[in-house]
Formats: C-alpha cells, sequence, structure tokens
C-alpha cells in the first residue's frame, strides 16, 4: 500500500487521472441530482466537471505534497463546485441590466463590428469574453458565471504559491488553497452576483508573488493584463511601486505594462474600434456614480448626508496625500521591509484607497478581502484582519445583492476599517521596541 501511495506522489500522470475521474464523477452526480438546482443539468453537469479539474489541477501539480492532502484537497474542491454550481441559476440586476443585454447585442453583430462598437463599459479583455459567450448557443447566464469561477480557482492558486514562498507546510498551502475559494465575498461575487472582479484580483495575487519572487517582468505583466481587465488594478499598484523601492522590480521592468495594454487592445483595434473609445471607458467608468460611496463602509460612510459636488475632490485630494504619505513611509522604512512585512503592504494598499476613494462600490474591497487572508495565513496572530476586511465587505453584499439588510451600520464598519488599517500600518512601521510612529 505505501508503495502505491509513493508511487501516485511520484507520478504526475497518475494524479492528474484521478482528476479525470474526480471531474467524471462530478459530471454523473450532477447528471443525477442536478434538477434540484436547475433545469439545464447537463450544461451544469460538464461546467461541473470542467471547473473540478480546474480545481484540482494546481493541487496535484503542487511538488511534494502528500497524498492524504492532495484527497482532502480533491474532496474540498469538489464541495466547493458544487455549491458555486447551486447558485447559477440566480438572476442579479446588473445581469438583467446589463450584462445579458451585452450579449445579445454581439449577438446579432459580426465580428469586425461588434468589437468597433461602443458596447458595456468594461475594457476590451472583458468584452471579447462577451462576445465569444455571445457565439455560443449556451445558457448566457452560466457562462459569465463560469468564467468568473476559473479565476477563483487562479486566485486560489496564487495563494497557494505564496504559501510555498513562505516556506508552509502541505497542510498549509492546501489550507490556503481551499480558504480563498470558501471566502464568502469570492463565491458571491462570481457564481452568484456575475461580476468579474476575481479577475483582476487573480493577477493582482499573482503580480504580488511575483514581485516576492524578485521575477520584475512577470510582475509587470501580470498588473498590466490586471489593469486591462479593470481600472481597480490601481489597489495592487502600491505594492508594485514598493517593490521598485526594494529593487524587486527594476523600472525598466514597467515597460511591459503599456505593452500588454497595447496587446490587449490590438484585436480591438484590428476590427476597427478607435484607441479614444477604448481608453475612454475607463475615463467613463471614473465619472460613473456622483456619489460619495456606494454601498461600501468606506471612510465617507462616517458622514450621513454631504453634498458629492464639494466633497468629491477634497476626497480625491485626501486618497492621493495619504497614498503619498504612506509611499513616502515605505520608501523611509525600506530597510524594515521583510517579506512579511511586504505581505503587510499589499493588504493595506488594496484598502486604504477603495476605502478613501469618492465613488466606490461595495465590490471594491474584494482584493482586500483575499490581501487580508493572506496574511493571516502568513501569520496566524493577525486573525482580526481578514475577519473585519472580509465581514465588511461581507456585509454590503447582504444588502445589496442579497437584498437583505444592514447587518451592522455601514458607519461603524468604517470606524472598524479605519482602526484596523491603524493597527496595520503601525506594525509595519514600527520595531518592537519602539513605542511611537516616527
Amino acid at each position: 500500500m505505501q508503495n502505491v501511495i509513493s508511487l501516485f506522489e511520484k507520478n504526475f500522470w497518475l494524479r492528474l487521472c484521478l482528476c479525470i475521474l474526480a471531474s467524471i464523477a462530478m459530471l454523473a452526480f450532477v447528471l443525477i441530482f442536478g434538477s434540484a438546482i436547475t433545469t439545464n443539468v447537463v450544461e451544469v453537469a460538464v461546467y461541473g466537471a470542467i471547473l473540478l479539474a480546474l480545481y484540482i489541477l494546481p493541487i496535484i501539480a503542487e511538488k511534494n505534497i502528500p497524498i492524504i492532502y492532495m484527497a482532502v484537497g480533491a474532496i474540498g474542491s469538489a464541495a466547493l463546485v458544487y455549491v458555486r454550481l447551486c447558485m447559477f441559476y440566480f438572476e442579479s440586476y446588473d445581469y438583467t441590466g446589463f450584462l445579458t443585454h451585452w450579449v445579445r447585442i454581439m449577438r446579432d453583430l459580426p465580428l469586425f463590428e461588434a468589437m468597433s462598437t461602443d458596447i458595456g463599459d468594461y475594457n476590451m479583455p472583458y468584452l471579447y469574453i462577451i462576445f465569444i459567450i455571445s457565439r455560443l448557443k449556451l445558457n448566457e447566464l452560466f457562462l459569465i458565471k463560469f468564467v468568473s469561477c476559473i479565476f477563483d480557482a487562479l486566485a486560489a492558486f496564487f495563494t497557494l504559491k505564496i504559501m510555498g514562498h513562505f516556506g508552509k507546510s502541505s497542510a498549509a498551502k492546501i489550507t490556503a488553497y481551499l480558504l480563498v475559494l470558501v471566502l464568502p465575498t469570492v463565491w458571491l461575487n462570481g457564481a452568484y452576483w456575475g461580476q468579474c472582479d476575481v479577475m483582476f484580483a487573480s493577477l493582482c495575487v499573482g503580480m504580488f508573488y511575483a514581485l516576492l519572487k524578485g521575477k520584475g517582468n512577470l510582475a509587470a505583466v501580470l498588473w498590466g493584463l490586471a489593469f486591462s481587465f479593470k481600472l481597480q488594478a490601481i489597489f495592487a499598484l502600491p505594492i508594485l511601486i514598493v517593490g521598485l523601492f526594494l529593487k524587486r522590480i527594476k523600472f525598466v521592468n514597467l515597460f511591459w505594462i503599456p505593452a500588454v495594454f497595447a496587446g490587449t487592445l490590438l484585436p480591438a483595434f484590428i476590427c476597427g474600434r478607435s484607441f479614444t473609445d477604448c481608453i475612454k471607458i475607463y475615463y467613463l467608468q471614473a465619472n460613473q456614480y456622483p456619489k460619495l460611496k456606494l454601498n461600501i463602509a468606506s471612510i465617507w460612510a462616517m458622514v450621513n448626508e454631504v453634498s458629492f459636488e464639494h466633497f468629491n475632490s477634497a476626497a480625491i485630494f485626501l486618497a492621493g496625500a495619504a497614498l503619498i504619505v504612506f509611499l513616502l513611509l515605505c520608501y523611509h522604512y525600506k530597510d524594515r521591509l521583510d517579506d512579511q512585512k511586504l505581505a503587510s503592504l499589499f493588504f493595506i494598499g488594496a484598502l486604504l484607497l477603495p476605502y478613501l476613494l469618492p465613488r466606490m462600490h461595495d465590490r471594491y474591497f474584494f482584493l482586500a478581502d483575499i490581501a487580508a487572508l493572506i496574511v493571516f495565513l502568513i501569520d496566524h496572530k493577525k486573525w482580526y484582519v481578514p475577519i473585519v476586511t472580509v465581514f465588511t465587505s461581507y456585509v454590503s453584499y447582504c444588502n445589496y445583492v442579497m437584498g437583505g439588510s444592514y447587518l451592522v451600520p455601514l458607519r461603524f464598519l468604517s470606524i472598524a476599517v479605519l482602526i484596523l488599517l491603524t493597527i496595520c500600518i503601525k506594525d509595519v512601521f514600527t520595531k518592537k521596541e519602539d513605542t511611537i510612529l516616527i
């Protein structure tokens, strides 16, 4: 028996065969019992089988993982895939009001016209995905959610690799992988809501992993891809700049960012879309929703009714000033910044900007949720970091996408986030013997 186990642990192809068998088992399970969750049983069963294979693949590809932990990861992944499939039926307002219309408009247009027409308010990489969905004679709701669920696995994969960088055990790496998939805001965002925040967030987590490894070109490419998907990738920009301070990234590496961004726009250019049309998407996004906050526990949740016109510029100035001070502190104390503190800085940057900027949505703490989990997984003493961050995001989700009331008033959560940021910043920039932040 021990020889058989050892053979599976050393032979990737045998593990891959087990992965395929697990996917077939998922396919059969959904075909038999899936009528309880959908009328499109066959289609959902196929999605479940593919997702399970993608979720298990990073686990079996990892070296030196005992077979028992692989089995735990596979079983946990199967359960989390099925949870996601159970949510595929839900149609959010964002889907009925926007996404389904984009798909149907593209379905009636030829390729060149679909790519050159101003459709939707997302950047081109996501619109390419929407175009592909429009060409498939399948349920577009399921396909949109299926694509987001694929990126859930990518975020979990990069988190697993980060744990490996910090020398964590096999059990810790598998636990980290599953915890990303089980985060409530992760499965609510994609599988339930049908949003795509995990696309840019997973690539930002990958950028952070590349930064830890000193792979400047890869870090720049991944952040460039993240920025190509969503403007919110700027929430990870502070850690990229800190990487420059620490020479984990060279300035020349940054030229990959505009190259990658331009490369993602190239298919649209070929189809006749102008550069101006592509660039203005982010400008229009940044100027949508003239409110200081949109269902998020930002600093502006502490005040009830204030004029957006009067405070918008002040809010942007506040966020910019806070970012500059934060980066100056990082530069001044760069000799203190080890890999563990870099993880904290990744989290602080991902939380600080959406906390201070105006026009922020409930989904914009998404990257901070994953970064908070990474901080805890590296140092278990910081259990409070993901609890405060993820719970704050979850409360906003409960109110908007699930139609419930706030579990806790946003102004109280805003104060909690401010306290959390203060604690984390103090922890990074002070030594144990220091009494105050210099």
